[in-house]
């Protein structure tokens, strides 16, 4: 049966020496993966590359694994985004996310909105915001207005463990110490990713990649490895 749908690629790998297969994270479906068979010669060659926006056309049965593109167009390659290597790491970031995601449908519209934005605009922090919605999707956004384990509004650390913001009372050794990060922490949240202080957009970055890897797995620690040097390791 034939399909149309929207996608962006997320990684293509070799496949018996003149194909790809290739896995693209849908509009309508999430992620999926197809093969193209002697991709090199074929007139999808070019189109199909990691990071592209594309619509496209596939044939696949219910009970196949993965399917095959019979046609495909490129909706915005997102030069000018590539042209920035620090971009282009946030780029390829959302691509990691969106690969290990196991609820990544819902994640179409504010992972265009992202792309776009920083194709556009020269500001990386928005990936924060990608972030935070990302752990919202996942269940696992923070609690960041009153103490986690007893409710008191007077809180003055961020506890990795106890699921956001704690009192006093409440704080563990290895818990961190709200100031200037939680602030931009805070401002991101609602929307306001201008005038923003590096440092401290770095130790928010630094603190959040903790949260996902101990809520969601190790597999969030290699972020560290895609975002720019200047991420706090």
């Amino acid at each position: 049966m034939l399909h149309k749908d929207e996608g962006i690629i997320l990684r293509n790998i070799s496949f018996k020496n003149t194909s790809i297969v290739t896995h693209i994270y849908t509009k309508k479906s999430g992620n999926l993966s197809f093969v193209i068979k002697g991709y090199k010669k074929s007139k999808l060659s070019g189109s199909i590359e990691s990071g592209y926006l594309v619509s496209f056309v596939y044939y696949k049965r219910e009970y196949q694994d993965m399917g095959i593109i019979k046609e495909a167009n490129i909706i915005s390659p997102f030069f000018q985004l590539r042209k920035n290597s620090d971009k282009l790491k946030i780029l390829f970031s959302i691509l990691y996310i969106l690969e290990h995601s196991p609820k990544s449908l819902p994640l179409w519209n504010i992972t265009l909105k992202t792309l776009n934005f920083i194709e556009n605009k020269d500001n990386i922090y928005v990936f924060a915001y990608f972030l935070l919605y990302f752990y919202y999707i996942e269940g696992i956004f923070p609690v960041i207005e009153k103490c986690s384990v007893c409710g008191k509004k007077d809180i003055r650390y961020f506890s990795i463990t106890k699921n956001g913001t704690v009192c006093n009372e409440h704080k563990s050794e290895e818990d961190i110490e709200i100031n200037e990060w939680f602030n931009v922490f805070l401002k991101i949240y609602s929307g306001k990713i201008s005038d923003i202080k590096e440092s401290s957009y770095n130790f928010l970055i630094d603190v959040l990649i903790k949260y996902g890897e101990f809520h969601l797995g190790d597999w969030v620690s290699h972020l560290r490895n895609i975002l720019p040097s200047i991420i706090s390791q």
